[in-house]
């Protein structure tokens, strides 16, 4: 019998499990594959992390690097979490695949059914992250045989796909950086996109995830959000490659990737758009405008000492484009013929959902995202960890989980069984918006 189990081994496990090991709390990290698994197979070769080395931080370890500016690829990520996971002896069973959580009802033990046999705990946390389930359109049945189709997390290297063009659907963080590595390879690259925005990698002296910090970006909580809304703007494209730089719209077409509206559908193996790409380019850069400008205010407001505004030279004319941009929308296709292109791959980066079916327990809502107030189920003695809007809008990122699993750390250990002392429940939202 553990007093705690903790259903996987990325970044969230080991976070709550720094903190439990920290306290002397008896416990177990359950991992299906290896440690961070996530990092080392589903993501791409040449990813790079979209904030820099200085954000990497985890309960009791800060990037200890000489690189605080720079951003480490995926292999420095493992690596990274490695050395955390072995700092403190992390308790992590791998190759344990949990495939049931039951509650017996005469002790309210959890019984943890895994591939090594049962398990028991008095505790959980599920910190399996959101990435098991692609979130892929129903007009997907429309591709043609002869198509072949991945999820972004399948994604590895430009030479690993057929021969052809290729399109790729979601023009937000992953969407963008595939298409600008398989266009600079020589591929024809069709990007799929919807209202999605962008921001300059530095402004004003600093990385823009340092503004975003002093302006409140992150802490921005899900009582914030609109009644119905279970999470807030999609984070803005950004990228590490090449030592970071600007990605948008604007520097994909001058890559040689051709942008398109919307999709609605895929019928007899003809792909249809909406004709809403001009709309969803002004509104990417309007919220880019209003970033920087969010920036200034604080600027002024505190009297910080700055260059002056840079804006990147795509937004210097309101209202007028790059003219490679106004090109590339007039002559946006409604629609492709997928086999008359040479399309023989479509890479859908279109998010992904958390898959909680294994978990025999009455706390989904009807969408399958968990019913919960910062990490704390309606299930004595059940926590989630390590989902995007888990609390705030860095929750799903490094610089927000240490704060999430500290939170939870001390709900669990406290005696009275309620928040910690001071800390406002940012969860206690009407169910649907959770």
């Amino acid at each position: 019998m553990h007093e705690v189990a903790v259903i996987g081994g990325g970044q969230a496990g080991l976070a709550i499990s720094y903190r439990l090991t920290e306290s002397g709390i008896d416990h177990v990290v359950l991992e299906q594959a290896r440690t961070v698994e996530s990092w080392r197979s589903r993501r791409w070769d040449s990813l790079r992390l979209i904030a820099p080395n200085w954000s990497l931080i985890m309960p009791g370890w800060a990037y200890p690097g000489p690189e605080p500016d720079a951003f480490m690829g995926r292999d420095e990520v493992v690596e990274h979490l490695e050395a955390y996971a072995t700092s403190f002896h992390a308790p992590v069973s791998e190759g344990v695949r949990v495939e049931r959580v039951e509650r017996r009802s005469s002790d309210d033990t959890f019984l943890l059914s895994t591939s090594s046999g049962v398990v028991q705990a008095r505790r959980v946390v599920l910190a399996t992250g959101s990435l098991q389930r692609p979130n892929i359109p129903p007009w997907a049945a429309g591709v043609p045989n002869g198509v072949a189709q991945i999820s972004a997390t399948e994604y590895r290297i430009p030479s690993d796909l057929p021969p052809g063009a290729i399109v790729v659907v979601g023009s937000g963080e992953s969407g963008c950086q595939i298409s600008a590595e398989l266009a600079r390879s020589g591929r024809t690259v069709f990007l799929v996109g919807g209202r999605a925005w962008w921001a300059p990698r530095r402004y004003r002296g600093r990385d823009i995830s340092a503004w975003w910090r002093l302006t409140g970006w992150f802490e921005r909580t899900v009582d914030d959000l609109p009644p119905g809304r279970r999470a807030g703007q999609p984070n803005a494209a950004l990228t590490g490659a090449e030592g970071g730089h600007d990605i948008s719209v604007h520097t994909l077409v001058r890559d040689g990737v051709r942008p398109t509206g919307r999709l609605v559908d895929i019928r007899d193996g003809t792909a249809v758009f909406a004709d809403d790409l001009a709309a969803n380019v002004a509104w990417g850069d309007g919220q880019c405008r209003a970033t920087l400008a969010s920036v200034d205010r604080v600027i002024a407001l505190q009297g910080i000492s700055a260059p002056s505004p840079d804006a990147p030279d795509d937004l210097r004319h309101a209202g007028a484009l790059p003219a490679a941009t106004a090109r590339a929308i007039i002559s946006a296709p409604a629609t492709i013929d997928l086999v008359r292109e040479g399309v023989r791959t479509i890479i859908w980066a279109t998010g992904y959902r958390p898959d909680f079916s294994w978990v025999g327990l009455p706390f989904l809502a009807h969408d399958g995202y968990p019913i919960q107030r910062r990490g704390v189920t309606d299930i004595p003695g059940l926590y989630v960890l390590g989902l995007d809007w888990l609390h705030n809008a860095k929750s799903g990122l490094f610089a927000g989980l240490s704060d999430d699993a500290t939170y939870l750390h001390e709900f669990i250990t406290s005696r009275s069984g309620r928040p910690p002392t001071g800390e406002r429940n940012s969860g206690d939202a009407p169910r649907d918006r959770l």
